[in-house]
């Protein structure tokens, strides 16, 4: 059951650093719509760029390369070249009529490597791409893009499932500074669209007089005081295996985003919420934004 979070110092939610540039993996398919969403809700937060980009194979990557015509593959090639300039098209004539900075930039390539690619040659802070994995195939092959994006991108990963703005958002922390930036920026979304949102912190290990220790675990984490906002946010604290916790409390709550941190590709870290994102990933049915770490400002 959830508490009302202790007094501590007061956070002014204008002071965090949000999200700059976006970069928008398209797709026509429904969950490219969710995405396309979900970039404009954010962007118009914080007042973002975004720039959108399809990836389409390379000649040789296309399929059936090895065995079709030459001419039959040059001609699909160009028609899927054609078709992506005009899903582009589209998708940046809709930011701009939401208000939303947006541009268009057609790639080809592997798209793990690619995505992360234009990621780093615009500094985007977050990627956001759709995703329905319904089925085991579909979560397979999603699995194997969005598990390759997470390794990879210095930059935060939303993964599109649901609509944005959802009535609830569930928060997961543990010690990390990418958990600490990743309750900051879910609050901040929560409380722009007037949503409910919940800070969850699981332990592995249950602790005797659990609820007796609730603020000094509150203190141990940073949870600043989030008392004077509306909607209200709650503290919860919950035990067992953090991953199973976290996709448990965002079912019983119907969670329409879930926020937890992730650290940098090749970081270790002491703390576990970057290790249970790969799990939570394949799993969640909500919206998934991962958080990384903030990149000092130049």
């Amino acid at each position: 059951m959830g508490v009302p979070l202790p007094p501590k110092r007061p956070v002014d939610i204008g002071e965090i650093q949000g999200f700059e540039r976006i970069l928008l993996a398209v797709d026509d398919a429904a969950s490219g719509q969710l995405a396309l969403d979900w970039a404009a809700a954010i962007a118009r937060i914080f007042d973002s760029s975004v720039a959108a980009t399809h990836v389409v194979p390379t000649r040789d990557e296309f399929a059936g390369a090895g065995t079709m015509d030459p001419g039959i593959r040059d001609r699909a090639m160009d028609e899927a070249e054609s078709s992506s300039s005009r899903m582009l098209e589209r998708t940046v004539e809709s930011l701009e009529r939401q208000g939303v900075r947006a541009s268009a930039r057609m790639a080809s390539g592997s798209e793990i490597r690619t995505l992360t690619q234009i990621a780093g040659e615009i500094d985007a802070d977050l990627v956001i791409m759709g995703a329905q994995p319904h089925n085991a195939l579909r979560r397979a092959l999603f699995g194997s893009v969005s598990d390759g994006l997470r390794e990879r991108l210095d930059a935060s990963l939303l993964l599109a499932r649901t609509p944005p703005s959802p009535e609830r958002v569930l928060i997961a922390v543990d010690a990390s500074k990418a958990a600490r930036r990743g309750e900051e920026l879910g609050v901040e979304l929560a409380q722009a669209w007037g949503s409910e949102s919940t800070v969850l912190h699981v332990l592995s290990t249950p602790i005797y007089g659990l609820d007796a220790h609730r603020d000094e675990l509150a203190e141990a984490y940073g949870i600043p005081d989030y008392a004077h906002l509306r909607p209200p946010v709650r503290f919860e604290l919950d035990v067992g295996e953090p991953h199973e916790r976290i996709l448990a409390n965002a079912e019983q709550s119907n969670a329409g985003l879930v926020v937890m941190g992730s650290r940098l590709p090749g970081s270790q870290g002491r703390f576990g919420l970057g290790s249970v994102s790969a799990k939570v990933v394949h799993q969640c049915e909500a919206s998934l934004l991962l958080v990384r770490e903030a990149q000092p400002q130049a």
